[in-house]
């Protein structure tokens, strides 16, 4: 397949030349409603019908961009048309956050004297805005220690019973139990569509570009579908959810930005339907701290507007190694609820025969739900394990790590449990109630305390065999 589809078109599926990755933008909500002025309101009005921010001079807001230079600035969520985005929000009456993504703009101040940290606390002080903060920037979940594979092509241990791995035949033995009727979402950057493994799932690119000229998101995001849904051939390697409906990528870069989490969200959420899945392949921050995308406001309320329409999101934790209950955010430790199930890593090697210890570079803490494999597990791409000819399409490693691999391997068995519920109810499980499932400790392998005897809490990993059984069991 040369191509990926996009929005009912064919493109090529070599990206454009991506925008340089940085931190030099901030984010701000402006022209809430209801309006606290009508100067405010007729701003409003202007901004509604097309004008930039510092064009809407009548405003606070506009004459303070305008003597900084009038630096480029658009609205945060360009996936979607404002018509298109209304209609995505009508149809999640379920979500907390009545605030519209449609108020949220993006300013590039990377040019100004001030830093965007400066900017934003200057602006925040204006009527018209009610937050302001600076945007970090996005990265992969996944340690680049990854590319070094071991050897052990096929050994998907995973995928094998308790205590070792999720076990995978528990549910594919029932029916459902290979994700039939549930579309997937992965909201990352970068896919080789045409790997053997993945040629027959019909990718459809919904939000950004397949950012081909990065490598390390090329693999990263190849290993991610490997484990998902990877085809069930009787060769390579095998997902957890090789009947889903259907695939669609999301990518956070486009030709200005390379943070449009939210906005690729959106446009993901927009093809999925209640009891569908939205994997977030990203974390925020380059360098320390290195956080849950949902650190982000606007990230956090896309998400919130995904789950309030009955999809499931799943979240890596992220490799800050950090203490989320610790982090001025409320979101990170039982402030505000997103609703998304957020993943940690663990080893892949079990202790006294009960389970496995975190991986030291996971973050942990009260919003981190459960936990899966963060090393050695074996997928498609980076190539570390060729076979054949070696050529690109068939390539594999056994060292997909971090909470990257963790999240893939959640989102393949909240896949598999919402195509069990389907087939065993009728109708998909509500995330919330999917993601209690996940945090019960009677359906999943617990946690193993360091040797010091720290927990770090990552919550259990899923126990398909388990999660079988209570979802049978639900009314």
């Amino acid at each position: 397949m040369g191509t990926v589809k996009q929005a009912g078109k064919q493109v090529p599926g070599d990206a454009a030349a991506r925008p340089a990755s940085n931190e030099n933008y901030l984010l701000i909500s402006a022209f809430g409603a209801p309006a606290n002025s009508p100067l405010v309101a007729l701003s409003k009005r202007i901004s509604e019908c097309g004008c930039n921010l510092a064009e809407a001079r009548v405003s606070t807001l506009g004459n303070e961009l305008s003597d900084l230079g009038n630096p480029r600035n658009a609205r945060l969520v360009t996936t979607l048309g404002q018509g298109d985005l209304a209609a995505v929000e009508r149809r999640s009456p379920g979500r907390q956050v009545r605030r519209s993504l449609a108020q949220y703009w993006r300013i590039d101040v990377g040019g100004l004297r001030a830093s965007p940290v400066e900017v934003a606390r200057r602006l925040a002080l204006l009527p018209e805005v009610e937050t302001a903060y600076a945007e970090r920037a996005v990265s992969l979940p996944s340690p680049r220690a990854s590319r070094p594979g071991g050897t052990g092509l096929f050994r998907q241990r995973y995928l094998a019973p308790a205590p070792v791995g999720v076990d995978a035949a528990a549910a594919w033995a029932r029916l459902g139990g290979r994700g039939e009727g549930v579309r997937l979402a992965d909201v990352e950057s970068a896919w080789r569509e045409t790997h053997v493994e993945l040629r027959r799932l019909g990718l459809r690119l919904v939000a950004g570009l397949n950012d081909k000229d990065d490598a390390d998101a090329v693999d990263h995001g190849t290993a991610t579908l490997g484990v998902v849904a990877a085809a069930d051939d009787g060769q390579g390697v095998t997902g957890l959810a090789t009947r889903l409906e259907s695939v669609h990528l999301a990518s956070h870069v486009d030709d200005v930005s390379t943070t449009e989490v939210a906005g690729a969200v959106t446009a993901a959420a927009r093809h999925l339907r209640a009891g569908d899945v939205l994997l977030l392949e990203v974390q925020r921050g380059l360098t320390d701290p290195i956080l849950p995308t949902e650190s982000e406001e606007a990230d956090l309320v896309a998400i919130d507007l995904a789950v309030g329409a009955g999809i499931t999101v799943i979240e890596a934790a992220g490799n800050g190694g950090l203490d989320l209950d610790l982090r001025p955010e409320p979101q990170l430790h039982g402030g505000f609820d997103s609703g998304a199930v957020v993943v940690g890593a663990a080893r892949s090697a079990v202790v006294d025969g009960v389970g496995h210890r975190r991986r030291a570079d996971s973050n942990h803490g009260s919003r981190v739900d459960c936990h899966a494999w963060g090393e050695n597990v074996t997928t498609s791409g980076y190539g570390t394990l060729p076979v054949g000819d070696g050529a690109e399409d068939a390539m594999y490693t056994a060292g997909y790590a971090g909470t990257s691999s963790a999240s893939a391997i959640v989102a393949g068995v909240t896949t598999v449990v919402q195509g069990m519920a389907r087939a065993a109810h009728g109708a998909p499980l509500d995330p919330v109630a999917l993601r209690d499932l996940l945090r019960d400790p009677r359906n999943t392998t617990p946690q193993v305390p360091t040797r010091t005897g720290l927990l770090h809490h990552v919550g259990g990993m899923p126990d398909l065999a388990k999660l079988a059984v209570a979802v049978r069991a639900l009314p």
